[in-house]
């Protein structure tokens, strides 16, 4: 039976009063009617979005400062001030920095291919063999 949010949320809510008061993991499953493991995902899954949230308020509030800055460095930008360029880059960099717009740096990985291991093994292979006999005896 699928349960809608505001439940899922009355629920989170109670398990966190439940901890908070110094219930253990499995009182507030019994609490709640869940096992131990399920009371335990439900407490982190409510203290997780107890953190998200207010970081996204956090986030808007930081963007809006960005705009007001933004609104009041690009006319001038625009107009030529090498100093009001400057201030404008440091907004859109600090605003695509907050917002992840920045892309990471891309790896590039290659897997070998099961012959190019076999290759490999028998050069690692060799190479142990002209360790262990330096004088090439063979």
């Amino acid at each position: 039976m699928h349960r809608g949010a505001e439940w899922v949320r009355r629920r989170e809510a109670e398990a966190l009063r439940l901890r908070t008061e110094g219930l253990s993991y499995r009182e507030v499953g019994d609490q709640l009617g869940v096992g131990e493991t399920m009371s335990r995902r439900i407490v982190q899954r409510a203290l997780r979005r107890l953190l998200v949230e207010p970081a996204n308020e956090v986030i808007a509030l930081e963007c809006q400062r960005l705009d007001l800055l933004m609104s009041a460095a690009m006319p001038r930008a625009l107009a030529g001030s090498a100093r009001w360029a400057e201030v404008a880059i440091r907004v859109m960099e600090r605003r695509a920095r907050l917002l992840g717009l920045d892309a990471p740096t891309r790896s590039e990985v290659h897997v070998l291919s099961l012959e190019e291991q076999d290759a490999l093994d028998r050069e690692i292979e060799a190479l142990l063999e002209q360790y262990r006999d330096p004088g090439g005896a063979s």
